[in-house]
């Protein structure tokens, strides 16, 4: 127990906190110069080659030849978009198993809350073998995935580096919330009884019987049956999903188990989802300076005394967030007759 404590400490201390910060830090950079730069550039184009400016231009160069050397530099950003990517894919995996070891993964409590403070205790543990099992599969898929990538060497469309690199941290990240998952169980494992903890372990071991005592199960009864037992018993939204996936898979043969390893990476490996953490982000910053408490009163003034006014007023407090943090819809501008 104390070694597998200092193993998770010094991932904690020499790994995960550090790489997230530079990361974060690394990708809100490289997406700044992404924009910044695609925006100067698009500029430049549309200011050379517009013909009321060429009185400026000529005198100094040809303007269309200016034009042609100017979008000869448009490429140069790709590789930004590529590797804010990985990046992005990279802190993902690394925030999980610091959201485990606070018990902080969103999860629903609806009947946790209604139960004893045993049963509590004990339903901890039930939730630990779940990670455990979705995490170390993962870590045995990954490990795999990573040694094909290598054996079958293929390099990415822009930075040009092995494929694997990106996909390390498949192992990596799993091996680190199997490390989490780890010490949670045993630190519960050591606060409850033992009773409770041997009828954990039986629970878990007849909640997953079914995929392998039969076969060519219904795929759509164990997706959907496993998520909704899995989100009530408290598992996390997100391995409740990896679970029931894994479920169907093993038990309908729907795909190929390999795939999900794959499926773990390319999911999140696009470059619109890394809106996300930055809208959470800007959602806890508008929460601590009181600033979404004061759109919803004033929503609540406008549209508050109208029927259906609690509605109203939310979507109203959203059209307000959205014109702030520029996801609103565009400008109207009236069409040319």
């Amino acid at each position: 127990m104390q070694k597998l404590k200092k193993m998770v400490a010094y991932a904690d201390t020499h790994f995960e906190k550090p790489f997230l910060i530079l990361g974060l830090v690394a990708m809100i950079l490289i997406i700044c110069y992404q924009t910044l730069y695609r925006y100067l550039i698009t500029f430049l184009i549309q200011f050379v080659g517009d013909p009321s400016n060429a009185w400026m231009i000529a005198p100094f160069c040809d303007p269309l030849a200016l034009k042609n050397t100017i979008s000869q530099y448009v490429g140069l950003s790709v590789w930004s978009e590529e590797t804010a990517r990985y990046i992005f894919i990279w802190i993902s995996y690394l925030a999980i198993p610091l959201a485990i070891r606070e018990r902080s993964n969103i999860r629903v409590d609806i009947i946790y809350d209604r139960l004893s403070n045993r049963l509590q205790a004990a339903s901890w543990v039930v939730v630990d073998l779940c990670l455990l099992i979705l995490s170390g599969f993962m870590l045995f898929k990954g490990f795999e995935h990573v040694r094909m990538q290598i054996e079958i060497p293929q390099t990415t469309a822009a930075l040009q580096i092995p494929y694997f690199i990106p996909y390390l941290i498949l192992p990596v990240g799993f091996g680190l919330m199997v490390l989490r998952a780890l010490e949670d169980l045993c630190a519960q494992v050591y606060r409850i009884r033992a009773t409770d903890s041997l009828l954990a372990v039986l629970f878990t071991v007849f909640l997953f019987s079914p995929v392998f005592l039969f076969e060519q199960l219904n795929a759509i009864m164990l997706l959907f049956g496993y998520f909704i037992v899995l989100l009530f018993i408290g598992v996390p939204i997100a391995f409740s999903l990896g679970i029931a996936s894994l479920m169907t898979v093993l038990g309908a043969n729907t795909l190929p188990v390999d795939y999900l390893a794959s499926v773990a990476f390319t999911s999140i490996d696009s470059f619109p989802i890394m809106a996300i953490p930055f809208f959470i982000a800007a959602g806890i910053f508008m929460g601590a300076g009181g600033l979404s408490h004061r759109l919803l009163a004033l929503a609540d003034e406008v549209v508050g005394g109208l029927s259906g006014g609690i509605a109203l007023a939310s979507i109203a407090t959203c059209m307000f967030f959205a014109a702030i943090s520029g996801s609103g819809p565009p400008p109207w501008r009236p069409s040319a007759r």
